[in-house]
């Protein structure tokens, strides 16, 4: 998943699965250039590549310029061409898939971008608007006027995969000017909680956590008894986990060793895969208030599952200094030959030494 609050945001083509992955300390890109190459061509050579009659060309193109991430911005405006101008379906969708790799930061060119893509939500193919909601997501606040047209995509009958990449965005785009939450937003999360897939599910209630709580008291109460509701009816792990999380973060009241032990006794656990590394990730995204469980997440760096110690680490690194305790394991761990449990150690420990101020 993509969580902003804390997690590392993985951006991906396809919209990604609920089970973790390993934490970084950021998306890794290649060290910008003034001529950046790929593919044996120049940026310049792809981006008028993106403009041929070819329609395979142009497709071609907008993947090799797409893997350079943002030091493609100058595409930006071909690309932006692209996703506009009725054509093959191929180079249309790769367009948008682009421009949520590249991410685009001129204010202009993110105004348009925008546009295009919202254009694309009224699309008749499913992958393009499936894409398109994906981009925008990983744009986040700017894309925020997508917001009414995101809300509908959240009750698509035809795809939960659509429904997923609709809560996805409206998880990170959901926010107003001041950046606080939308109510439309989360109105749309909070319904999408009781989807009859458990990713939508999932995508749901990690939009609700990324967005924060409601602004009003009687918002925050009916948000509260649809949580309430999902933990005593829903049965599958995933979903317990993120709802207690939403709880939480909700009403710090809630912050108690249940909740936490339900959360925690899932490290130990591999049944579904990756639920183990999604507790280690949930465990992190509650910070220093999931301290009483420094112990579990200690023991998890023990593994061989290099996802979960990855992740375990990376959760012991949220908790600042209350994870004082696991730096002599987390140090052994710097000898990894696994590069993601390396890395994810390494950023453990400086931010267990000198932690974020509240």
């Amino acid at each position: 998943m993509r969580i902003s609050f804390g997690w590392v945001v993985v951006v991906a083509i396809a919209v990604s699965s609920s089970h973790a992955q390993p934490p970084a300390s950021g998306p890794v890109r290649p060290t910008p250039t003034a001529s950046p190459e790929i593919g044996g061509k120049s940026l310049d050579q792809w981006i008028k590549d993106i403009e041929d009659k070819d329609p395979s060309v142009r497709e071609h193109a907008i993947k090799m310029v797409a893997m350079l991430g943002p030091q493609a911005r100058k595409a930006v405006p071909a690309l932006i061409r692209q996703m506009r101008t009725p054509n093959d379906l191929s180079p249309m969708t790769n367009a948008a898939i682009a421009i949520g790799l590249i991410l685009p930061d001129d204010p202009k060119h993110q105004k348009e971008a925008v546009a295009g893509l919202m254009q694309l939500l009224g699309s008749s193919q499913g992958i393009i608007r499936l894409q398109a909601a994906t981009a925008l997501g990983n744009i986040g606040p700017p894309a925020r006027n997508a917001v009414p047209l995101l809300v509908g995509m959240t009750r698509d009958q035809f795809s939960w995969e659509i429904r997923k990449a609709a809560a996805y965005a409206l998880g990170r785009c959901g926010v107003d000017e001041k950046n606080l939450p939308d109510i439309k937003a989360l109105t749309a999360l909070a319904d999408a909680v009781d989807d009859l897939s458990k990713e939508v599910r999932v995508e749901s209630l990690q939009g609700l956590i990324n967005l924060g709580s409601p602004v009003t008291p009687a918002d925050q109460q009916a948000l509260k008894v649809v949580l309430e509701k999902r933990v005593r009816s829903d049965r599958d792990k995933y979903v317990g986990i993120w709802v207690r999380v939403a709880l939480m973060r909700l009403d710090p009241n809630l912050i108690n060793d249940q909740n936490l032990t339900y959360i925690a006794k899932h490290l130990k656990q591999s049944d579904p895969p990756g639920i183990n590394a999604d507790s280690a990730r949930a465990l992190g995204a509650m910070g220093s208030t999931a301290r009483s469980k420094v112990p579990d997440l200690i023991d998890a760096l023990k593994s061989s599952d290099t996802s979960l110690v990855s992740w375990a680490a990376w959760a012991l690194g949220q908790m600042g200094g209350e994870a004082k305790s696991a730096v002599p394991a987390l140090t052994s761990l710097l000898e990894s030959a696994d590069t993601a449990v390396k890395t994810s150690a390494s950023e453990a420990i400086k931010n267990i030494n000198n932690p974020k101020k509240p």
